[in-house]
């Protein structure tokens, strides 16, 4: 409901809602009716619009993961970006097309592990 409210403190929404007020007082209530129904479908356009976009991005953020490329145990491992902690020497993956890179040196007999 709040976020509903928050459409009318825009401000053109604000300068019509004036006009309305403004056209009420001076008894043009048809010119006043217009301009209140008009901000009223705004803000409900709005509202929808608004709501939609929230819920793509939340499925966006959903949708994306990100993975970190560690060196535990002097081995390399990639994992969820959430899964890594500050004392964690990491290199981030940008795109799958890019190799990650970092100045680490890893033991040839360690191998890869997507386990954590």
């Amino acid at each position: 409901m709040l976020r509903f409210a928050l459409q009318f403190v825009q401000p053109l929404v604000v300068v019509l809602l004036l006009a309305g007020v403004v056209t009420a007082i001076l008894g043009e209530w048809v010119d006043s009716g217009v301009i209140f129904g008009v901000t009223l479908i705004n803000a409900v356009i709005g509202f929808i619009q608004e709501g939609r976009a929230e819920n793509a991005l939340a499925a966006l953020a959903r949708s994306v993961t990100s993975e970190v490329t560690v060196l535990r145990g002097g081995c390399k491992q990639r994992l969820p970006s959430t899964n890594w902690f500050p004392a964690t020497l990491f290199c981030w993956r940008r795109a799958t097309r890019f190799r990650p890179t970092c100045g680490c040196s890893v033991p040839r007999t360690c191998k890869p592990s997507n386990r954590h």
